[in-house]
């Protein structure tokens, strides 16, 4: 039990290690101070004993090949490591570690390659193969299929990183695949193909002179033994390395080439297809064909017997791949009959609903580009294949179940099914109808993937049948979307760009706007004051038409802004949208025909807006008005290269200065400190008790604690570009027990009137209002602009908030609070039950000191003195709606605290403040 014990605890010490190791490896090896090289020792170490389990074992593993180039930087640390590694796969014994000793040959050819051993330590290198190629041949055994299998997808790795390096071993490895029978025998085909493509490929850029018997050579003659591996005499880094694929002049081998044994060893692949993964056999036959491809003598029928057997699976990855052998063969593979059944077969797949919805899309994507027999006359876009007639087309409605990208997809084919005619007809009723579920999300202000699914299936629609009656109805449905719902105002102006693009010269996009404007300046302003940004935005995009005259959009900017509250409020949003609006009109239209009401509207904005900016734009865009031709506005606007709306503030480009980055101070420059000042609150009326604690509970404004602060330099040294600052704005954050404080701005502050806290410096109140009353740190941020322009921004001294920092009197008259401090002491007694909680608290302190703390520290809460009991009664209010209530009764030495609150959670607050007043008396 012990044993086990320590063994679990070995392994989940190795995992808390890997885990930390591969969050940072520089981080781990630092703070552990240790080399790259020694924690390699230690992972060997750990894989050298019997502590760990074949589990733990793999996962060290993949640490090593995972961080390879990173943990063995030197020839000699990798030659020791791999060395390791190897003696561990040989002492391994397969009753006990069959998949740990595959995961070892993995993690040395991981290795290897990684860290590119064939030209640093081909000896190495060649070691390693030797005992692939060892593992291998071991055909039919069962004891070893794992590591078998294993070791000859290693060898296919590496023969796809150093092409060619296998080709001598041609010849054995068709030998053994044709010998294994088991399950493993994929692993030799999907190796042999690999080496056979390779090889090929070689023979073909090679440059030689084909004499016709190379192929056959290559295949059926041995020209070394399967081991070991011997590089070539004239063996350079530059042998065995990846590059470009054969030049199109030399893909294909001459005529008088014997490929009788290529025909023969492909026909034997194929044959064995189906006992392969979906994943190796897709990969397999991939490669086969690009080995037929380079023999014009071998004709693509060999490939149908795998077609007939495959094309009727529900195999997505096979079906696929007969499309793409359709597509690469064509006629040479299917007749037009076979065409027509592949056809139906694809419509079947398309609309099943067993397949997952990324496999029905990529069905739909083969009709849209069906690879038929007969030669489209335009491949510049997509086309349904002829023999697609009506009765297959009934799966392409779009269905409640179908996903929105599925739903866009069978739109478009719908699109390419049915050509509607210049009148109403059955054609654009169906391609219309098919759109309602979608109006019925955009009728409801559903925004998100609908909108743009619709209006991307209206982009279709128009793009192909703009001269039919479509043409219409796409105008209506548009219009009705902007008038009833103009959040969808951006997908709207996306659309008409996007039109704009196929032909500049179509009048849609501008009948389009000239109807929405017009629906616009007809309705009355306070009736669209609700969606006036996206109003605002369309008519943006109305005065960039010159052919659509604005005095109708000057008309209306100018109502709107008597008739409604705009100006006065002051919004900087809406301001600039109307200014960009007035800035489409200067650039875009001659403004003589329109200088009175477009003055009008600039004088408006410059003497009544709300907001300092776009008075101050308006005043420019007037004086350019006012002073400058119509054709030198449009120059100089046109030049600037932006404006300021909206979507060009936040998405735009911009031609003006980048201003220089904030720069982030190390170190506070400013500090506040505290200044004590009586405690002040609101008052209530008082009558009952309960009338009382009612009227808190519903007060809309709960008191506040205004902490005041003064604002000033700290003692280190500032830089001279540091005696003034413009534009302060302080932040601080609060914990979710406090409400949010609104942050404080100030127009300067200067160092001489600021070096120490005093009546000078700027004064900071903070008003608290907590909504738990418990004390806290709130951090404080700053940001400011210095005298030579540079905004900087910095962190101050945390406002500390003790419990007494939210003590505040009871918010009565000073006549009401006896009354109601007897009555709320009356009610915590009667409600112990709930959140009311009473203690009681002793303090050695005399009763001459006792009387001085609360002459010092709690007069402002003090109802009154009884002189006769010597009971001081101490009224505190806790804001948003808390009590403390204390009863002090003193003796000669000591105090006895009778505490009554409403909230029991404060009592281990109220006890160590009591506590805190007995300690500082003793001090």
């Amino acid at each position: 039990m012990a044993a086990r014990s320590g063994s679990v605890s070995e392994s989940d010490r190795w995992l808390s290690e890997i885990v930390q190791f591969r969050k940072n490896s520089v981080t781990f090896l630092n703070t552990r101070q240790i080399e790259a090289g020694e924690f390699v020792l230690d992972i060997l170490q750990a894989l050298y004993s019997d502590k760990l389990g074949n589990t733990i074992r793999v996962v060290l593993l993949t640490i090593l090949q995972e961080k390879a180039s990173c943990l063995m930087s030197t020839p000699d640390s990798i030659e020791q490591t791999v060395g390791s590694l190897t003696s561990m796969y040989n002492q391994t014994t397969l009753e006990t570690g069959a998949f740990y000793k595959s995961q070892l040959l993995v993690t040395v050819t991981t290795i290897l390659l990684e860290t590119g051993q064939l030209e640093a330590q081909p000896q190495l290198f060649t070691d390693l193969v030797e005992l692939l190629l060892d593992t291998v041949s071991k055909v039919n055994r069962t004891a070893d299929q794992t590591v078998r299998g294993t070791a000859c997808q290693c060898l296919s790795e590496i023969e796809t990183m150093h092409p060619g390096i296998l080709m001598r071993k041609l010849e054995h490895i068709y030998a053994m695949s044709q010998l294994e029978c088991t399950h493993i025998c994929q692993n030799y085909m999907a190796l042999f193909v690999q080496v056979l493509k390779n090889s090929i490929d070689i023979l073909l850029k090679s440059g030689n002179r084909f004499h016709g018997s190379e192929v056959t050579d290559l295949l059926s003659s041995r020209t070394e033994p399967l081991k070991p591996l011997a590089l070539p005499e004239d063996f350079s880094k530059k042998m065995f390395q990846l590059g470009s694929p054969p030049d199109s002049s030399l893909r294909c081998f001459p005529e008088d080439v014997d490929c009788k044994e290529l025909l023969r060893c492909l026909s034997f692949l194929l044959d064995n297809l189906y006992l392969m993964t979906t994943a190796c056999a897709v990969t397999t036959l991939l490669k086969l064909v690009d080995c037929m491809a380079t023999s014009p003598q071998i004709a693509p029928h060999i490939l149908r017997p795998f077609v007939t057997r495959v094309e009727a699976s529900l195999d997505v990855a096979l079906f696929h791949v007969v499309l793409m052998l359709k597509l690469r063969f064509g006629r040479e593979l299917m007749t037009d009959a076979e065409e027509e059944l592949l056809l139906d077969r694809l419509v079947s797949c398309s609309s099943h609903p067993c397949l997952m919805p990324g496999h029905r899309l990529l069905c739909y994507q083969w009709l849209l580009n069906f690879p038929e027999n007969k030669v489209s006359v335009s491949d510049s876009e997509s086309h349904l294949p002829a023999a697609l007639d009506y009765s297959k087309t009934a799966s392409l409605y779009p269905g409640v179940f179908d996903g929105l990208d599925t739903t866009l997809i069978k739109l478009n084919l719908l699109s390419l099914c049915f050509t509607p005619s210049h009148v109403q007809d059955s054609a654009s009723t169906t391609l219309m109808g098919c759109l309602v579920p979608l109006q019925k999300s955009i009728h409801y202000g559903i925004t998100g993937r609908p909108a743009v699914t619709l209006y991307r299936a209206l982009y279709l629609y128009y793009r192909r049948h703009c001269d039919t009656v479509l043409r219409e109805e796409i105008y209506k449905l548009i219009v009705t979307i902007v008038t009833e719902q103009p959040k969808f105002v951006p997908h709207t102006i996306n659309f008409i760009e996007c039109i704009n693009r196929i032909d500049t010269n179509d009048s849609f996009p501008t009948e389009l706007l000239q109807s929405s404007m017009e629906n616009i300046v007809s309705t009355p302003p306070s009736d669209v004051i609700e969606d006036l940004e996206y109003h605002l935005l369309l008519l943006e995009k109305v005065c960039e038409e010159k052919s659509i005259p604005p005095k109708p959009v000057v008309v209306f900017l100018h109502q709107l802004l008597n008739s409604t509250s705009i100006a006065a409020s002051g919004s900087w949003l809406l301001g600039n949208c109307i200014l960009s609006v007035c800035h489409s009109i200067m650039q875009h239209h001659d403004t003589t025909d329109i200088f009175k009401e477009s003055g009008q509207l600039l004088f408006e904005l410059l003497t009544s807006y709300g907001d300092l900016d776009i008075r101050d734009r308006a005043r420019f865009y007037y004086a350019m008005l006012t002073n400058i031709s119509s054709q030198k506005i449009s120059s100089i606007l046109s030049s600037a290269g932006t404006t300021h709306s909206l979507t060009r503030l936040v998405t735009g480009s911009s031609n003006f200065d980048i201003p220089p980055p904030v720069q982030k101070l190390s170190e506070p420059v400013l500090c506040l400190t505290r200044i004590q000042r009586r405690p002040k609150c609101s008052t209530f009326a008082y009558s009952t008790c309960g009338q009382y604690l009612q009227e808190l509970q519903s007060y809309s404004q709960p008191p506040a604690v205004h902490m005041d602060y003064y604002l000033h330099y700290t003692d280190a040294d500032v830089t001279p570009s540091m005696d003034k600052l413009y534009t302060l704005v302080l932040h601080v954050d609060v914990p979710k027990s406090y409400r949010e404080i609104p942050d404080v701005a100030l127009s300067c502050l200067v160092l001489e009137e600021s070096r120490q806290p005093s009546d000078t410096c700027q004064v900071i109140s903070l008003p608290i209002q907590p909504l738990e009353p418990v004390p806290s740190k709130l951090p404080v941020s700053v940001v400011f602009m210095t005298a030579d322009g540079q905004t900087s921004t910095g962190s101050l001294s945390p406002v500390h908030i003790q419990f007494s920092d939210l003590y505040l009197p009871m918010p009565v008259s000073s006549s009401d609070r006896p009354g109601l401090f007897d009555a709320l002491w009356k009610h915590i007694q009667n409600h112990s039950s709930g959140m009311c909680a009473e203690s009681v608290c002793t303090l050695l302190l005399s009763k001459a000191a006792m009387l001085g703390v609360i002459q010092d520290q709690l007069q402002d809460y003090r109802i009154n003195h009884d002189a006769k009991e010597d009971v001081a009664r101490i009224g505190i209010f806790l804001p948003p709606s808390w009590h403390v209530l204390l009863k002090v009764t003193t003796k000669q030495d000591m105090a006895v605290v009778a505490i009554a609150t409403d909230n029991w959670k404060v009592l281990p607050l109220v006890d160590s403040f009591l506590h805190q007043l007995e300690e500082s008396c003793a001090r």
